[in-house]
């Protein structure tokens, strides 16, 4: 089951961090503040392909990327992450949470957001370690159980 940007923005419409949805060609006058989940196709291609997660101060210390396929981002989104706090190299999760035939990377990119807001408000410094504690660091059946009780 496949999340729109229409759904994901109203998930997280009373969140203040959250930056919206984008495609990644649509970022160059974004802030690098709180969290966007981004789409991988161009904005003028389609209805999007896949769907990722860009995190930024205050939830990490560093940028943080997140696909749930464990896929490097490409090009302009790394540039995106590049700006997000000078001199840091942004962090890159390489896990693949999500199985390749799944549709359901939008409940995986809320399910981390999730994740990582219920750890700054806890004022956890073990966020990363923390962040997959529900999800396995692998593709399961488990994973895609836990994000399907996502609520969109």
């Amino acid at each position: 089951m496949s999340t729109s940007s229409l759904q994901l923005d109203a998930y997280f419409r009373k969140e203040p961090l959250y930056g919206g949805c984008w495609s990644q060609d649509e970022l160059e006058d974004k802030e690098t503040r709180g969290f966007y989940i981004l789409n991988l196709q161009p904005s003028g291609e389609g209805n999007g392909s896949h769907w990722v997660l860009a995190v930024f101060q205050p939830i990490t210390p560093v940028p943080v990327y997140i696909d749930p396929y464990g896929v490097s981002p490409p090009p302009a989104i790394e540039r995106f992450l590049r700006r997000g706090k000078k001199g840091h190299l942004a962090i890159y999760s390489k896990l693949q949470y999500q199985a390749l035939e799944s549709n359901n990377c939008g409940y995986y990119c809320v399910e981390a957001a999730d994740e990582l807001l219920d750890a700054m408000k806890r004022k956890d410094k073990n966020w990363m370690t923390n962040f997959d504690d529900d999800l396995t660091p692998h593709p399961s059946k488990a994973n895609e159980k836990l994000v399907r009780k996502v609520k969109l």
